[in-house]
């Protein structure tokens, strides 16, 4: 789990992909900064310059990368090998809030609801 700040603010959360410094992270928050001179502070308290390499607003994701990979080994996220979740199912989400310095941990279950007419599971 990563903190992306701009100008020292806790602006969202991203994930590791690949250890040469790829990171994902949600369009919607980093879609009102530009795209360069975002920070990343990795879980050792490393940081790193990143820039937005892709945006994919329809699947509100981006893709960041590190203009330098830090001295420490990034470990990517491992992701389930089963092609979709299904309602019933138990997801886990991490992410870092503005009033706590370590990510928060959420547990829930996947459901299975109706979202602007298309049906998604969340």
């Amino acid at each position: 789990v990563v903190k992306i700040t701009v100008k020292d603010k806790l602006v969202a959360t991203g994930v590791v992909i690949h250890e040469n410094g790829w990171i994902l992270a949600s369009h919607h928050v980093l879609d009102c900064y530009k795209k360069t001179g975002i920070k990343a502070i990795f879980m050792d308290g490393t940081e790193a310059i990143i820039n937005v390499y892709k945006n994919d607003p329809k699947n509100d994701i981006a893709l960041l990368r590190t203009e330098e990979v830090p001295k420490s080994p990034l470990v990517p996220a491992r992701f389930s090998s089963k092609p979709c979740v299904f309602p019933g199912q138990f997801l886990m989400s991490i992410a870092y809030t503005a009033d706590v310095d370590h990510p928060n941990t959420v547990l829930g279950l996947a459901t299975n609801k109706l979202f602007a007419g298309e049906r998604r599971v969340v």
